[in-house]
């Protein structure tokens, strides 16, 4: 990744010593300055060991803190350059694709890579003339298993959540709690959580647009609770 290797995730989160002696000090030296012309020199050593031991356990737990957070945006920052390179590598070779399927396939592959804690996805396509829906790329998932399941766009979770308006990214974060109350079989309902080699928790599920017109919905599935988050939807 070409902007990230310009960057130095150390620089971005260190503060260098010359710093620190900075930041440390003129506090601690306008601390003294008051205390001596305030009390006694007896009193002003005391408060001063007070003041100076509170203000540097103060100053490491702040700088910490702050170097927790630095890190914590440049994961997400790591993480936007990751998906604008994805899609710029997919833009970029779409023509070099034989077929729909394999651009599909290598569009899905890139998502459930691209997103955090996303372990395994499918892109299910619509058939517009009937709703009718059928899976057409999977990772991590049984195809021949999922195939089985007979269910309209109506049924979908996406069409539920958005209440049939299919504009937005949805999250479930307890999918047995949220497919138990679908009105799919119940064979049907085993098979969407259990479609992988561990059951599927939490979903990530995104209308996907072409031209305006409904193409299908992508699906980010995860073996976690509560895996995904606002900064994922983003």
């Amino acid at each position: 990744m070409q902007i990230k290797n310009q960057l130095n995730t150390q620089l971005l989160t260190q503060t260098d010593v010359k710093q620190h002696i900075l930041q440390l000090i003129i506090p601690l030296v306008l601390i003294s300055i008051i205390l001596f012309i305030s009390f006694d020199n007896r009193q002003a050593y005391q408060y001063l060991g007070l003041f100076g031991g509170g203000y540097a356990i103060s100053y490491v737990i702040s700088y910490f803190t702050h170097k927790q957070n630095i890190q914590r945006l440049w994961r997400h920052i790591e993480q936007i350059l990751r998906i604008n390179e994805t899609t710029y590598e997919l833009v970029k070779v779409s023509s070099q694709y034989d077929s729909e399927q394999d651009f599909i396939d290598a569009l899905l592959l890139k998502a459930v890579t691209a997103v955090d804690d996303a372990e395994m996805g499918s892109i299910i396509l619509i058939d517009n003339n009937t709703d009718r829906l059928q899976f057409g790329s999977v990772v991590g998932l049984d195809i021949d298993k999922l195939s089985q399941i007979n269910f309209t766009l109506e049924e979908t979770f996406l069409y539920r959540l958005t209440k049939g308006r299919l504009d937005r990214t949805v999250i479930i974060n307890n999918m047995r709690n949220v497919n138990s109350q679908s009105t799919l079989t119940d064979d049907d309902q085993f098979v969407l959580l259990n479609a992988s080699s561990k059951p599927i928790c939490s979903t990530l599920s995104s209308p996907i647009r072409i031209d305006g017109e409904l193409y299908g919905m992508m699906n980010l599935d995860s073996s976690m609770m509560e895996a995904f988050g606002e900064y994922d939807i983003a």
